[in-house]
């Protein structure tokens, strides 16, 4: 090594660090110092390398320099950093590196204002930059910055919330719109149903979620059988072939009167109920209220106050029929020449309104379908779909053999109901989300060549069914809490010759029709319309459905005007599923439909709510010069969808019961006493 420590210190003596000299620089003379330190004898140097470089097989000692940052795949995979000088060294057996020289830099400026320079210095390694006077003369004052229009919108939709910002305008008055999407909620539970089964055992409760419903199942609540308990003596004898007279004298002894009389006094009631007739009488029969039932008048009977204009029938000696009314009650009967007065309380229809040779009438406008014969198929109606109250179906047909049929609104549809009748029962079932058996009766019927179906009273608390066959006939009143949605139909699952399907709701008589969404519902405490029945008043046709659009319910009002019948007052409460514009081109439809039928409009505001923004379908309505309710104001509701206290449901889009008394109330007032 005596040789390179000579010829190191002929580069310290010729290629010096600083000065003027021809060879100089800190840098070249690191270099070759760090070459000389490197390598030893033998060494030869082969040039320089990149990480791409590949120096092939070696024979002997063998050196590269390398200062290109990177990974030297053929040398080993040896890495040069970055700044480095290197020597990238084979001693016969493997590569190594040696640094021959490391370059840093760094820089510093100040903060203060001149003229710009720049001093630079190199002091072992490292290269410093010193920046002076890099700071400006401060510039003229910007104008102040400043907002204009600042706007929020919420959409109606459920995900993943959302927000997004757009400005425009100067800085001088920038406006700002926030888009927050998907701030709603998923619907929660709608409905709850309880079931309770007839076992025995450890009880149980099974609670299942299917879509908004929720379903509780009660099982093993009931008790063991008790012990049979001990005979008793009964202090009377029972006696075959007992007549009337007896019974009459037994009951007359036990109860210490003369029933017999009694008796006598009753049946004398009733023959002064019987009045002779000819077709010179002229007299009313009225009821216990002294209100008109009906009224012969020249050979005819004609009844009052029953919504029925052109329900008049020809009399005779020989003539035998009744007249009911739109409930089905028997009013009064014309039978051989007299007048009689039947059936006032009744709770079913009497089995003589449901003769085989007597026909279904229904005093209301219809839509009937006759078929020669549907075989394992379904059959629908035209007609409309919402109506909420006061709704009859009808269907009769011949067969051979029975064989099931099903018959309703909406099969397997939101909000729709059905009733299925088998050999030996009828069971009432209907969708809120999902599918639900309500309630199932046996008949008791055998059936045979025909049946006779009426359904009415849909849509009230309770619903009238009954059956007719040639053998018997079956009659029930089921409970009723449903929302009576969808298009009419019914199914065999055998064949039915010479058919009738008929559908009707008196309420199209009516003159007034209401038309709305799932506020306007009939049987809940928090919907308007029920409390307004609660007040006495339901005199009008209600269309509704959950989630119902402008559009939609409009094709629920040709519906109805497609039956021959039309409303002297239409009221059009939509919009709360509506944009603006889906809104405002349905409600200028609706105002060209009046105009041309000669029906007045009368309009609603919507209440906004936090995710409904309803203020500019409420100046529309406001500025319509047409009547209005003003729900929105009966609820207190603001721009930004906040009610009166306890007005507003959990849900934040429906009324509360207490919400729902203020918005009938309000109905009382802005229509009911101006119309």
């Amino acid at each position: 090594m005596a040789d390179f420590n000579a010829l190191e210190a002929l580069i310290n003596a010729h290629i010096k660090k600083n000065g003027v000299q021809a060879i100089t620089g800190n840098i070249l003379n690191g270099i070759l110092r760090g070459m000389v330190s490197a390598l030893g004898k033998g060494y030869t140097i082969a040039g320089s390398a990149t990480p791409s470089s590949d120096p092939g097989t070696m024979t002997g000692p063998v050196a590269y320099i390398a200062y290109t940052a990177g990974t030297y795949t053929h040398f080993d995979g040896l890495e040069v950093e970055q700044g480095e000088v290197a020597m990238l060294i084979y001693n016969e057996a493997e590569w190594h590196k040696e640094v021959l020289y490391s370059l840093a830099a760094t820089a510093t400026i100040d903060g203060n204002v001149g003229t710009p320079e720049v001093g630079v210095s190199f002091v072992d390694g490292l290269l410093t930059f010193d920046f002076r006077n890099m700071k400006g003369n401060p510039g003229n004052d910007g104008d102040a910055a400043g907002f204009g229009t600042i706007n929020a919108t919420v959409d109606g939709n459920i995900g993943t919330p959302g927000v997004s910002v757009q400005t425009s305008g100067p800085d001088t008055a920038k406006n700002i719109t926030f888009q927050f999407t998907n701030l709603k909620g998923e619907t929660g539970v709608t409905s709850v149903v309880a079931t309770v089964d007839n076992t025995v055992g450890t009880p149980t409760c099974t609670v299942s979620l299917v879509g908004q419903q929720l379903t509780l199942a009660f099982s093993g609540l009931k008790g063991a059988q008790g012990d049979t308990g001990s005979s008793v003596d009964y202090p009377f004898t029972i006696v075959n072939n007992l007549t009337t007279n007896d019974a009459t004298q037994a009951l007359s002894a036990a109860m210490g009167v003369e029933l017999a009389s009694q008796v006598t006094q009753l049946e004398q009631k009733v023959d002064d109920m019987e009045v002779e007739t000819n077709e010179d009488s002229d007299l009313d029969i009225i009821d216990e209220n002294a209100y008109s039932i009906a009224r012969f008048e020249g050979g005819h009977i004609k009844t009052k106050n029953f919504d029925s204009s052109d329900m008049s029938k020809n009399a005779s000696d020989s003539s035998d029929f009744d007249i009911i009314d739109q409930e089905g009650h028997s009013i009064v009967r014309f039978e051989n020449g007299h007048i009689k007065v039947k059936n006032f309380n009744s709770e079913k229809i009497g089995e003589e309104l449901v003769q085989k040779d007597l026909d279904i009438f229904f005093n209301a406008a219809s839509e009937k379908q006759h078929y020669d014969t549907v075989s394992s198929t379904t059959k629908n109606l035209s007609f409309p779909y919402d109506l909420k109250k006061d709704i009859c179906f009808a269907l009769k047909g011949e067969f051979s053999s029975f064989a099931t049929i099903t018959m309703g609104k909406g099969y397997n549809a939101y909000s729709g109901y059905w009733f299925v009748i088998d050999s030996t029962s009828v069971s009432l079932y209907y969708n809120q989300g999902s599918t639900v058996l309500s309630e199932s009766v046996a008949h008791g019927l055998t059936f045979a060549d025909f049946v006779k179906i009426v359904i009415s009273n849909i849509g009230d608390d309770y619903c009238r069914f009954f059956i007719q066959t040639r053998d018997g006939q079956f009659a029930y009143t089921f409970g009723w809490t449903y929302a009576a949605n969808g298009q009419a139909f019914f199914t065999t699952a055998g064949t039915l010759t010479n058919v009738d399907f008929i559908a009707s709701c008196s309420d199209l008589k009516n003159d007034i029709w209401v038309f709305g969404d799932s506020y306007v519902g009939f049987g809940n405490p928090r919907r308007w319309p029920t409390q307004l029945r609660y007040m006495g008043y339901s005199d009008y046709l209600c269309d509704g459905l959950a989630g119902q659009s402008s559009s939609g319910a409009y094709a629920d009002l040709q519906r109805c005007l497609a039956l021959g019948v039309k409303p002297k007052i239409l009221v059009w409460t939509l919009g709360m599923n509506d944009s603006d514009s889906a809104w405002n081109t349905t409600y200028q439809q609706v105002q060209t439909l009046c105009e041309s039928n000669d029906i007045t409009l009368v309009l609603a505001t919507i209440p906004t709510v936090p995710s409904v923004n309803n203020e500019n379908k409420n100046a529309t309505v406001k500025n319509s010069g047409y009547d209005y309710i003003d729900f929105a104001k009966a609820v207190g509701a603001n721009s930004s969808g906040v009610w009166y206290s306890g007005y507003l449901h959990s849900d934040e889009v429906h009324p509360t019961e207490l919400g729902a008394k203020a918005l009938a109330t309000q109905f009382i007032f802005d229509f009911i006493l101006k119309h």
